[in-house]
């Protein structure tokens, strides 16, 4: 089940929970509709985040080279609730092997990550962290982006982007009352 709650006439009414990684235990978000219309949200989860800029403190200590125009680098990672990062997987690089050692050595210390919450408690939680630099006709000068995707379940997520948090397939019906 990804959603339960009641309708009156219709319309959603009530409390309207959002399940993900299992199901009926832990709702990620709480929804209370009026006469179909949403008057209150409580997320339930918040996600980790990076503190600080990481584009800017990853460009300075990898140095990554002006001829290197594009780049991708996924890694899996563990975030402890003290903020810590163990368990560091590549995913994916397109970076060379003695940069990629940097962002090892980068990442498991002078990075600050803040841990998840869940219902205003410190957990553990596994994340696949990003960073990327695109250089294209669509931007102007060098693009860097990072982000934080939390595997929310049932083929759902959700993601940190640049400090910004944003749903994937969670919600498609809501979209619009969430984002108004």
């Amino acid at each position: 089940m990804l959603e339960e709650g009641e309708y009156d006439e219709g319309k959603k009414e009530g409390d309207w929970n959002f399940y993900g990684y299992d199901t009926l235990k832990t709702s990620l978000v709480t929804q209370v509709y009026k006469n179909g219309v949403l008057v209150k949200e409580v997320n339930h989860i918040k996600l980790a985040s990076v503190t600080g800029d990481p584009n800017k403190y990853l460009r300075k200590v990898l140095q990554i080279p002006n001829a290197i125009k594009e780049w991708l680098v996924t890694i899996n990672l563990t975030i402890n609730a003290s903020g810590t990062v163990t368990n560091l997987e590549f995913i994916k690089s397109t970076l060379p092997s003695v940069i990629n050692n940097k962002i090892t050595v980068s990442l498991l210390s002078p990075l600050k990550f803040t841990p998840e919450y869940r219902d205003g408690n410190a957990k553990e939680g596994v994340y696949t962290f990003g960073f990327s630099k695109a250089e294209n006709k669509y931007t102007i000068g060098d693009s860097y982006g990072t982000f934080l995707i939390k595997e929310a379940g049932n083929g759902m997520s959700i993601e940190n982007r640049d400090g910004k948090v944003e749903e994937y397939d969670l919600w498609p019906d809501d979209k619009e009352a969430r984002n108004s």
